[in-house]
């Protein structure tokens, strides 16, 4: 599998710092350089982004939804890392200190994993002493592929969530507050629609979700140079919440296909002494 390869070619490489990207993703000629640059003498991990459309290309409302729930995910992972939480990134964008990766033994030690990327982030967070810092830049931003239909990308968000249990304690009870309010929310919309509970309370419920949601989006979209995404907010909540309700439970199995495999995920305890 990936982990394997990813190990087996970290082994046959020098330099002191690992930079890695996915075969379906371009990276500007600034890439590396902002990158390393961010890299200080305790930092272990520097975590980039990636984006899948350009302000002005004119893409379809669905690319343009992708992009944003995308950029919201990133935007969270970044105030994450503010607070030092990892929760998670992108492999596609990721640069890393080979001492960190020899700490942990390398990506094969957490077991097998369709989420090696984010469990060896997580795994530098709360196993060794380094540092991990976030590249948000434009010349740091690597361009990958949108999901050309809806079933390809509830497949990529079922691979993405079969690691749910992998996740720190943090991370997993975050994710069921998450899942509950999707869940809640437009139930008690439609039960107050329907005479069975008082409108005002549940627009105020609606508003107390999205208010804040708004608030790291168009901060995070800022950031990311995309302000331009923040006309299709009105959207994301329905488009976000239709898709969580489906891989939110699915995900709990551990199983997922990618490429015409089936995988399960297979987690292994931290053990510093293997």
């Amino acid at each position: 599998g990936k982990q394997h390869a990813l190990d087996l070619g970290i082994r046959q490489s020098r330099g002191e710092i690992i930079a890695g990207t996915d075969a379906d993703c371009v990276a500007p000629p600034s890439w590396l350089r902002a990158l390393t640059s961010r890299f200080q003498g305790d930092t272990g991990v520097v975590v980039g982004f990636s984006v899948l459309d350009a302000p002005r290309d004119g893409g379809s409302a669905f690319v343009k939804l992708q992009s944003l729930e995308l950029l919201g995910i990133f935007a969270a992972f970044a105030g994450g890392l503010a607070w030092r939480l990892a929760m998670g990134c992108t492999g596609n964008n990721l640069a890393y200190r080979r001492a960190a990766y020899e700490e942990l033994g390398g990506v094969m030690k957490m077991g097998f994993t369709v989420a090696e990327d984010n469990m060896f982030v997580q795994w530098v967070d709360r196993h060794t002493q380094w540092q991990i810092e976030v590249a948000h830049s434009a010349d740091s931003l690597v361009w990958t592929r949108p999901m050309p239909t809806y079933r390809a990308f509830l497949d990529q968000r079922l691979r993405w969530s079969s690691n749910s249990l992998e996740n720190r304690l943090s991370v997993v009870w975050f994710s069921v507050v998450a899942y509950g309010v999707n869940l809640f929310l437009p139930v008690a919309v439609l039960l107050a629609l329907a005479g069975f509970g008082s409108l005002p309370w549940a627009a105020g419920l609606v508003a107390l979700k999205l208010a804040p949601e708004w608030a790291l989006l168009a901060r995070g979209l800022s950031l990311f140079g995309r302000s331009d995404l923040l006309r299709y907010l009105p959207l994301l909540a329905p488009f976000h919440t239709s898709y969580v309700l489906l891989v939110g439970l699915a995900g709990l199995s551990g199983r997922s296909a990618w490429k015409g495999r089936s995988l399960q995920m297979q987690r292994k305890p931290f053990d510093p002494s293997a």
